[in-house]
């Protein structure tokens, strides 16, 4: 039987690329395909682009305002009634290869009876495909501690199956701190994440990505720095309050060892010997050196 996915798509005044994408989506093999579009807030001119796609590519069109990329995925989740078997995120500026769905559906197939979620590496490209790098994220380091700390799912490789949108669907928060964070996170926490170290995604890198970017760039670590500093001085969601999020929605779900580990990153709040635990410990650590270094003194002043 021919696997069904149902592919979630947020836009937002993408007219540039989203055509090559949706061609892309609708050209994936051995698996059927049903795409949802919500417009973010996108002006009169991308909303219109949209709907004449429509009319050629026959996808589900969502015209809303504009609620930011979290809320926006988030939102299209919501809207799903688990009618398939599959379900997909994507990028409205990507190119998917066509054996992408195909790919993640072989990976994750065996998992049918807990929640599961599949995740691959990329190709960044420029704006006219030309690859510039391939990510090397080396999945088998990972464990749940690292995911508490920083998010390792590329959202736009991401396929989960049926019971881990119910679980994403029984409890969504106002804020978390990215969508695909917080899917990687209740899918680790509750079943299992499957990797894979190839890559069907041509991930494209370009002035207006609201998230994408190459890494390790001068203007990177600009962002890194002027992001530590503003730490200091404002209420925003961190880690740690996302980490108690997550507990106080599933703990009832959440397998014991992982809860134990979100109890301690989360009273390390008010323990600065437990901060010192999470400051020495290798398990809870980002991969680049740099992010590293800011994060464990974010910890230990508390701003985690």
């Amino acid at each position: 039987m021919t696997p069904n996915f149902c592919v979630l798509l947020s836009y937002y005044n993408g007219g540039n690329y989203i055509e090559e994408q949706i061609r892309s989506i609708f050209n994936q093999i051995n698996v059927n395909v049903h795409l949802i579009i919500r417009s973010d807030g996108s002006n009169i001119d991308n909303v219109n682009l949209l709907y004449k796609l429509k009319s050629k590519y026959k996808f589900d069109l969502i015209i809303e305002d504009n609620i930011g990329v979290y809320s926006s995925f988030m939102r299209l989740i919501s809207l799903v009634n688990n009618k398939f078997n599959y379900y997909s995120l994507a990028d409205q500026d990507d190119v998917w290869l066509p054996l992408k769905l195909y790919s993640a559906y072989m990976s994750i197939r065996d998992y049918h009876h807990i929640p599961a979620l599949y995740s691959s590496n990329v190709a960044y490209v420029n704006e006219n495909l030309d690859i510039l790098s391939i990510s090397d994220i080396n999945y088998s380091h990972y464990n749940f501690k690292n995911l508490l700390v920083e998010n390792y799912v590329i959202g736009c490789t991401a396929v989960f199956n049926n019971l881990a949108c119910g679980i994403i669907n029984s409890r969504i928060p106002q804020n978390a701190l990215m969508h695909d964070w917080w899917i990687a996170l209740i899918v680790k926490a509750t079943g299992k994440i499957i990797f894979d170290n190839n890559y069907y995604i041509l991930y494209r890198q370009h002035a207006n990505n609201v998230i994408g970017q190459i890494n390790r760039s001068p203007f990177y670590y600009y962002n890194l720095m002027k992001n530590f500093l503003y730490n200091f001085n404002c209420s925003k969601l961190r880690t740690s309050d996302q980490a108690d999020i997550l507990k106080d929605y599933y703990s009832h779900t959440i397998d014991n060892v992982f809860l134990n580990d979100i109890n301690l990153f989360v009273s390390a709040k008010h323990s600065f010997f437990k901060r010192l635990h999470i400051f020495f410990s290798r398990s809870f650590s980002r991969n680049n050196f740099f992010d590293n270094i800011f994060y464990k003194f974010q910890i230990l002043i508390n701003k985690y």
